[in-house]
C-alpha cells in the first residue's frame, strides 16, 4: 500500500505545479465559485493519513469535485487512486488539462487523468468521465457548494463511499445520512501559512 509519497516524484510535482500554476495569494470569488487550491503539502499530509489509517485505499475511484488547477487530482494518482475531476470554469479545466498533460509528459504522472467540464451536481457532466458519480468511491470537496454535495453523496452514492470536505473551520458539518469519523488538523508545521485547515471525513 503507498501510504509515502515517493520524494522525488512529490517534489516534481510541487515545483511543476509552482512554475506553471502558482496559487493565488487569497480565495478568488467568481461566478463559477470560491476559487484557492489546495496546498499540496497539506493535501500530502491528509493523504498519508488517510492510507495509513485504511480511510482510502489504493485503485479506488477518487472524486475531486471542484478539481480548479487539477493539483489534487494529480496527487491522488501519485498514491496509487484512480484520480478524475470536475470543474465548471472552462478557464480551469483549460488549466488543469494542460498541467496534467504535461505532468504525464514529464513522466511524473503514467497518465493524463480525465477533468470534465461542468456542474459537479448534475449527474450528466460525469458522462466524459465514463465514471458514474455512484462509482466514485471517494468524493473530495473544497467547501465549495459542499451542502448539496454532501446531500448528494448520501442519496445516490453507495454505502461505504467517503466524503472528504476540506474546510478553514474546525467544527465539523453534521449531514444526514453520513456519518463523520474522522478530523484531520493541517497545521502551520505542514506549511508556513497564517492559519490551520481541516478535513473532515465521513462515510456513508
Amino acid at each position: 500500500m503507498t501510504t509515502m509519497m515517493d520524494e522525488r516524484k512529490f517534489q516534481a510535482l510541487q515545483d511543476y505545479c509552482t512554475r506553471n500554476v502558482p496559487r493565488p495569494p487569497y480565495a478568488q470569488k467568481t461566478k463559477f465559485g470560491t476559487y484557492l487550491p489546495t496546498p499540496l503539502v497539506r493535501a500530502r499530509t491528509a493523504f498519508e493519513y488517510l492510507l495509513r489509517e485504511g480511510i482510502i485505499r489504493e485503485g479506488e475511484n477518487f472524486l475531486d469535485a471542484g478539481s480548479g488547477d487539477g493539483r489534487i487530482v494529480a496527487l491522488a494518482c501519485l498514491f496509487g487512486l484512480n484520480g478524475v475531476g470536475v470543474e465548471c470554469n472552462p478557464h480551469l479545466v483549460e488549466t488543469s488539462e494542460t498541467l496534467l498533460s504535461g505532468l504525464n509528459t514529464r513522466g511524473i504522472l503514467n497518465r493524463t487523468p480525465r477533468i470534465a467540464y461542468g456542474d459537479f451536481l448534475q449527474d450528466n457532466t460525469y458522462q466524459s468521465l465514463s465514471l458514474p458519480f455512484e462509482e466514485a468511491n471517494v468524493v473530495f470537496n473544497y467547501f465549495n457548494n459542499h451542502l448539496d454535495l454532501a446531500r448528494k453523496v448520501a442519496r445516490q452514492s453507495r454505502a461505504g463511499t467517503r466524503f472528504l470536505l476540506y474546510d478553514w473551520e474546525k467544527e465539523a458539518c453534521v449531514f444526514n445520512g453520513l456519518e463523520h469519523i474522522a478530523d484531520i488538523t493541517l497545521d502551520e508545521s505542514c506549511e508556513e501559512r497564517y492559519r490551520d485547515d481541516y478535513l473532515h471525513v465521513y462515510i456513508k
